[in-house]
């Protein structure tokens, strides 16, 4: 039996010299030298990747996301980086990685979320990879806490590519730890 991997090919940047009157011209004229080259056998440096194909890309991965790692661990997506994800697992440590070391997961949010600990909620504060609850106009979310940039946090919608901005210090305001807090 054939096992199926996903391999990812990705090929060095090619220039070519090429002639035109317009951009949609000189690139029409790229593409043809770009298929010439290869259909000789020239092809540009290659690296390449081999993964399990219900793994994560960068094409299908975003904050949010409730993932599973190779061993088993789950946890949710709080960033998306050039080269990697920040993932924080249920038992609050939190990793960073590429993204074919995790798959989606269909664990349930419960199951996978990071609460906050006792300090946490001691001084009213809320840090990354933390999750909770949101209720916007009605509508309850389920969330995950995002990066503070100039005294904003990133909040996450989990299993959605929605997310909110929001004051760092409203923070405890709009988000509560369990779900009767929002209702």
């Amino acid at each position: 039996m054939t096992n199926s991997k996903l391999v990812t090919l990705t090929l060095a940047t090619a220039s070519f010299l090429v002639n035109g009157e317009t951009d949609k011209e000189l690139l029409e004229n790229a593409k043809k030298a770009m298929a010439e080259q290869l259909s000789r056998g020239d092809f540009p440096q290659i690296t390449y990747g081999i993964n399990d194909p219900n793994a994560l890309t960068f094409d299908n991965v975003l904050p949010g996301l409730i993932v599973e790692s190779k061993d088993g661990k789950v946890g949710i997506v709080t960033g998306v980086n050039k080269k990697t994800i920040n993932v924080t697992y249920n038992n609050h440590v939190s990793v960073q990685g590429s993204p074919h070391l995790f798959k989606k997961s269909d664990v349930p949010f419960e199951q996978a979320r990071s609460k906050r600990r006792d300090a946490s909620i001691t001084v009213d504060m809320w840090m990354e990879g933390e999750s909770g609850y949101l209720n916007n106009k009605g509508e309850i979310h389920k969330v995950v806490i995002g990066k503070t940039t100039r005294d904003k946090t990133k909040v996450h919608v989990v299993n959605s590519s929605s997310s909110y901005s929001i004051p760092e210090k409203n923070l405890s305001h709009f988000i509560k730890d369990e779900l009767e807090q929002v209702k």
